[in-house]
């Protein structure tokens, strides 16, 4: 063999394995920096919360979730994906009994929060029945079904529209960006249709925005030929808007929402409506400009993350990011109604 045939040129994948190291360590960058902004903003709203039961309530639940992905990664590091299928499994068993018990039965009674766990449960559950199938545990695989079709069923009886955009959205856009990263056949289709997606997806966004923002005037005469929910909520939205103006800095404090609704709109002294029902105005109301930044980071390292996995080329953990990002798009865009 002659010299030139046995010459390997190591710099290229050596580059790529910089970028790619490079772009993990700006992404964990990111979430470190981003999860420590929402979470001093958090304890900053805890302090300065009218209603401290309330308030301890919901940072508990805060801490809960954000130190369990930190507790997966500290001390299942060795054995992560086993780990990961056992929340996935829990997840699918979780959606399975919240759509039974508080949709369909109407046990717990508070069918949009119900609803809106579901959205973000079920493609969670993927992870689950993809782990199952690989190693061909039927009768788990079979239980996971069940229970995700079990969920899907009571999020259509649930009726909240708010669900449903979310979680058609979430599916729509975790299975364009993971065609993006897996087909290779078809490429000029599917380019096409992801730049479609992407412009509807611009174009509603702006006029999200636009309703939110635009003078009383314009925004009277838009939505009053809108149906009856949206009117609502964004009735709802905009009353939101002095209130956060006055607490930009610090928020109004955690699980204040309800009275600086009742405040500000009803003009009454107890809570009315508990919700803005726009999950980042609640957090920029409650916990200020800052609990809004920490989150949208958060929200930005996780579908990078998922980005990255992508990118990887492993076909069973390439599953497993697209049904986290389906999971994450429907979370953002449910969270906008």
């Amino acid at each position: 063999m002659n010299s030139t045939e046995s010459y390997v040129r190591p710099a290229p994948r050596a580059k790529l394995g910089q970028r790619g190291v490079a772009t993990d360590h700006a992404a964990l960058a990111l979430a470190i920096s981003s999860t420590a902004i929402f979470v001093l903003s958090a304890l900053l709203a805890f302090l300065i919360a009218h209603d401290q039961l309330v308030a301890r309530s919901k940072l508990t639940l805060m801490m809960v979730g954000l130190l369990l992905p930190l507790a997966f990664a500290v001390f299942a590091r060795d054995r992560w994906e086993t780990a990961l299928a056992t929340v996935a499994v829990a997840c699918g068993f979780g959606a399975g009994m919240i759509g039974f018990t508080d949709i369909i039965l109407r046990i717990g009674g508070d069918t949009g929060s119900a609803a809106g766990s579901l959205v973000e449960l079920l493609p969670l559950a993927g992870i689950g029945l993809i782990w199952a199938w690989a190693r061909r545990a039927w009768a788990l695989f079979a239980a996971l079904i069940a229970c995700a079709l079990l969920g899907l069923v009571a999020l259509f009886m649930s009726g909240e529209n708010s669900a449903w955009i979310g979680f058609v959205g979430g599916v729509l856009l975790g299975m364009v960006l993971y065609w993006h990263f897996t087909v290779e056949r078809y490429r000029n289709v599917l380019y096409l249709i992801e730049a479609i997606l992407v412009g509807l997806f611009i174009l509603a966004l702006v006029a999200y925005l636009l309703l939110l923002l635009a003078p009383e005037s314009a925004y009277a005469r838009v939505v009053s030929n809108l149906p009856p929910f949206y009117q609502n909520r964004l009735i709802l939205w905009r009353s939101a808007l002095p209130g956060i103006q006055d607490y930009v800095y610090t928020g109004s404090g955690l699980g204040n929402a309800a009275m600086v609704l009742s405040s500000y709109v009803y003009l009454l002294h107890v809570p009315y409506v508990f919700h803005v029902h726009n999950l980042y105005l609640e957090i920029f109301l409650e916990q200020g400009v800052a609990g809004l930044v920490g989150f949208l980071g958060m929200l930005v390292a996780s579908l990078w993350s998922v980005v990255i996995t992508l990118r990887q080329g492993n076909p069973r953990y390439q599953r497993y990011a697209v049904c986290i990002g389906i999971s994450l798009f429907s979370l953002a865009i449910a969270g906008l109604f």
